[in-house]
């Protein structure tokens, strides 16, 4: 698929941008020590960047770059100091039901004290996609969209493997009919075989449903195989944003080459 913005220039001033993020800036104050100073530190540096309806943009990065404070400011749960997220043109006070997440770890993320019915079951409720009358037929018309069977429904998480975790927690944020997904190292706490696996769900899933990504990995490799588009950051910056073709044959700024040369290293 091609993304937004590897079209050419008259199709690309066509496309409907999903979210607008516009000159985000975050800074954490951090005090050194017991008896330390308190400093400044910019977590995103004026970050704007376009979401188009139905692509993947890879967001790439070492750990501490920003990419996660970057979602959670799009999610709400943190507040930027300046700048704005526009969805569909509007700045939203919330976007719990258009924009869900999929984190990293599924075992802390999802209560082990409740049955995967009950855990697919929230969100239903909480948004008012289903009621009590079609709440079971609902749940299992979402499990078996991510490749579970309703005899998953009473089991416990802490009962079923890390892969059906994964699908759980793909299944929740599904459960509210979302426009965007934030996928925040959706496969990066699996097993090798099992990543494979979620990764062709992800496709599949977008291909059905009409999703729009936000796909956050430190792992280029993967974020190749799955994005349109890739925004490299680079301490709390996007240095870089083109179309995943584009960037491969052509990257520009020293850490995409660096990051590059590092999986070239390991083909090797």
């Amino acid at each position: 698929m091609k993304s937004a913005e590897s079209l050419d220039s008259k199709e690309t001033a066509s496309a409907e941008i999903l979210m607008e993020v516009s000159r985000l800036t975050k800074t954490f104050h951090v005090k050194n020590g017991l008896w330390g100073k308190h400093y400044k530190v910019e977590a995103i540096k004026d970050i704007s960047l376009n979401l188009f309806k139905g692509e993947t943009l890879g967001l790439i990065g070492e750990s501490g770059s920003g990419k996660t404070t970057l979602s959670q400011i799009i999610l709400g749960l943190q507040k930027a100091n300046h700048g704005l997220v526009k969805f569909h043109g509007i700045e939203p006070t919330y976007l719990r039901r258009d924009v869900q997440i999929v984190f990293q770890y599924s075992y802390g993320a999802l209560d082990p004290l409740k049955t995967v019915f009950e855990l697919v079951k929230e969100p239903l409720l909480l948004h008012k996609v289903a009621f009590e009358g079609t709440i079971e037929n609902e749940v299992s018309r979402i499990l078996a969209l991510v490749g579970l069977s309703e005899g998953m429904m009473n089991r416990r998480v802490t009962a079923i493997s890390g892969g059906q975790k994964q699908r759980v927690g793909i299944a929740r944020a599904l459960a509210s009919r979302p426009k965007l997904l934030i996928l925040d190292e959706p496969v990066s706490a699996l097993d090798v075989s099992v990543q494979g696996q979620i990764v062709n769900l992800l496709v599949e899933l977008k291909r059905q449903l009409g999703l729009t990504y936000l796909f956050i990995t430190h792992d280029l490799r993967i974020a190749i195989h799955l994005s349109d588009r890739l925004a490299v950051m680079h301490r709390g910056e996007i240095v870089e944003c083109e179309a995943t073709e584009r960037l491969l044959e052509n990257p520009v700024h020293p850490y995409t080459k660096k990051l590059l040369a590092s999986i070239s290293m390991m083909n090797e």
